[in-house]
């Protein structure tokens, strides 16, 4: 799937594989909200290659669409929308 921007930079915490999106200051953060959104490929290349690089706090850092008219950044797929607003099932606590 090509990807269209703009995008946002996710990855999923190493310690609780929870999700997370990078900020402007290379922070990870849980909130979509404060994801820095990116308009082209030449400013996302090198921020996705430092995202790689950061092994102990993230995995698997990706690029994701998003909505370009919206206010804050708003996921376009399914997927990510699920992401950002949790599980859609109860989890299971150990006894």
């Amino acid at each position: 799937m090509a990807l269209h921007f703009p995008v946002v930079l996710s990855a999923s915490l190493t310690s609780s594989g929870a999700p997370v999106y990078l900020t402007p200051d290379r922070k990870w953060t849980r909130d979509l909200s404060a994801a820095e959104v990116f308009t082209a490929a030449e400013t996302l290349d090198p921020v996705l290659a430092w995202a790689r690089s950061q092994e102990a706090t993230v995995c698997d850092p990706y690029a994701f669409s998003v909505d370009g008219k919206a206010a804050q950044p708003t996921p376009i797929s399914a997927r990510e929308r699920i992401r950002a607003s949790g599980p859609t099932v109860g989890l299971a606590r150990a006894s």
